[in-house]
């Protein structure tokens, strides 16, 4: 997860994402080099165990908010729920009422800058701490903890759908599979998979500051770039974002709706529009959703991120060691896909999906909704984690309208929620 949640739709994100580089780069201006450096360090030498006599360890998942949320233990705790991050350096924590009752060893804290505007947020140093993924556990490792207040896009702890993520630091260890035909995540012991991959595509990989990247190419507006470098971002919500300032063939769409995302730092502007093209692992995709970066704060070497909601169409499996992913086109290759049609930004919320903005000059300022307002059924369906991403879907579909009901100070409304085209 960058973690970063994107609010024109609302994945995402989301999302702490790039809470700790061992650059400090990223979406992370500036950050105590020392410590990161002793956290980097530290969870290389962190051990890990198999309390099974299998080579691999496979635990389900739950699609939310177009994240991949897993259960993870931290110091014996009750389950938790974490993101599946393959943008997060290192493990993160979250200030939550499910890991308020956690034993953690804080050691220091560390000032972090990050994407927004709001300026640097201080994060806790958490050491010694088993993390438990089914039968694979770990010891002695290191992570850090966002206090509440700092978490810049959850207002409330009602709006905390999951508590933490895990990334780079744990994944490199192993060969990993994102199975998402069956919503299960193994981890492979390396060397050890026992898998007939001349069914899948090979795509090179590059590792770098403990991210993993891969060369695209795309085209948009008459402009044709490649390469263009993607952040491969499991904890990104959106499809695909660009950064245009940081590559010499790309610019600002010239048809465009204003769209924001909120990082630990606060939010930060996009652009929302499609592209005609993107093309990576054998595979072209066309009028893609795309958000294009207006803030600035890309330092990290890549030019753009690419979102799980475009990676899902694939099973894939990671193998950090030969820096190589291989990937199989998933049950959801031939879901469409569309730009949000309603102005709503979102999140979860313990009773529906919460109205955290309504975009100017959209269908949905034109009706009742109001920011705050917690929409809690859909179609006459109560609104759960099991189909939040349903509705979400339904908000970029084809529909002309939507039936949701609302809640506002425990009073009960119920409309038809129109959808048109923002571009």
């Amino acid at each position: 997860m960058t973690l970063q949640i994107d609010q024109y739709q609302s994945k995402s994100t989301a999302y702490f994402k790039y809470i700790i580089l061992a650059s400090c780069a990223s979406f992370f201006i500036a950050c105590d080099m020392y410590e990161a450096y002793k956290i980097q360090s530290h969870n290389q030498k962190a051990s890990y165990q198999w309390s099974t006599s299998k080579s691999h360890v496979t635990v389900p998942f739950q699609w939310h908010n177009g994240h991949i949320v897993m259960s993870v233990n931290v110091n014996d705790s009750l389950p938790l729920r974490f993101v599946f991050d393959t943008g997060a350096p290192i493990p993160v924590l979250f200030d939550s009422p499910r890991t308020k009752p956690i034993k953690l060893k804080k050691t220091g804290t560390i000032e972090v800058g990050g994407t927004g505007a709001q300026g640097d947020v201080i994060v806790d140093v958490i050491e010694q701490n088993k993390v438990q993924i089914g039968n694979l556990s770990f010891s002695n490792l290191s992570l850090v903890k966002i206090p509440f207040n700092n978490l810049s896009f959850f207002s409330s702890y009602e709006e905390t759908y999951f508590d933490g993520a895990i990334g780079y630091d744990i994944l490199r260890r192993f060969i990993v599979e994102i199975d998402n035909d069956n919503s299960q995540l193994t981890f492979w012991k390396k060397d050890s998979l026992s898998k007939d991959l001349s069914s899948w595509i090979s795509q090179p990989i590059i590792i770098s500051s403990n991210h993993i990247y891969l060369d695209a190419s795309l085209s948009y507006d008459k402009i044709t770039a490649d390469p263009v470098r993607l952040l491969i971002d499991t904890g990104s919500t959106r499809y695909l974002s660009l950064a245009p300032d940081t590559h010499s063939e790309l610019s600002q769409p010239k048809v465009a709706f204003s769209s924001s995302g909120t990082g630990i730092s606060g939010t930060s502007e996009y652009k929302s529009s499609t592209l005609d093209t993107l093309s990576f692992a054998e595979h072209t995709f066309t009028s893609v959703p795309t958000e294009f970066n207006v803030s600035g704060n890309v330092e990290d070497g890549r030019q753009g991120i690419l979102g799980n909601l475009l990676l899902k169409k694939f099973n894939i499996i990671f193998d950090y060691t030969n820096k190589k992913m291989y990937l199989r086109p998933s049950k959801y290759m031939t879901d469409s896909m569309g730009l949000d049609r309603s102005g709503l930004a979102l999140l979860p919320h313990v009773d529906g999906a919460i109205i955290k903005s309504i975009a100017a000059h959209s269908s949905a300022r034109q009706s009742k909704l109001q920011d705050g307002d917690i929409i809690t059924h859909f179609n006459k369906k109560l609104i759960t984690r099991a189909n939040y991403d349903e509705f979400k879907a339904l908000l970029s579909s084809d529909e002309a309208q939507v039936p949701i009901c609302w809640q506002r100070n425990k009073q009960q409304q119920c409309d038809l929620l129109q959808l048109r085209d923002r571009l």
